[in-house]
């Protein structure tokens, strides 16, 4: 029997556990920014193919950004 490498297996539930909490902070930071009204920041998310909205969401989760 060929024996399954568990790392690798390991190494993909990171990556998917990773991509999923990248769309699930940018989805939060775009969020509010459109209801808070920060446009000047949809447009830069929207320019940034989401970074912002990333770094921003990170940043209103942690409360290191008011509202």
């Amino acid at each position: 029997m060929i024996k399954e490498n568990s790392s690798a297996g390991q190494a993909e539930t990171l990556a998917i556990l990773l991509y999923g909490a990248v769309i699930i902070t940018g989805l939060y930071g775009f969020i509010i920014d459109i209801f808070h009204g920060h446009y000047a920041f949809v447009a830069l998310d929207l320019f940034t193919g989401g970074l912002v909205a990333v770094i921003r969401g990170v940043g209103y989760f942690f409360g290191w950004i008011g509202y």
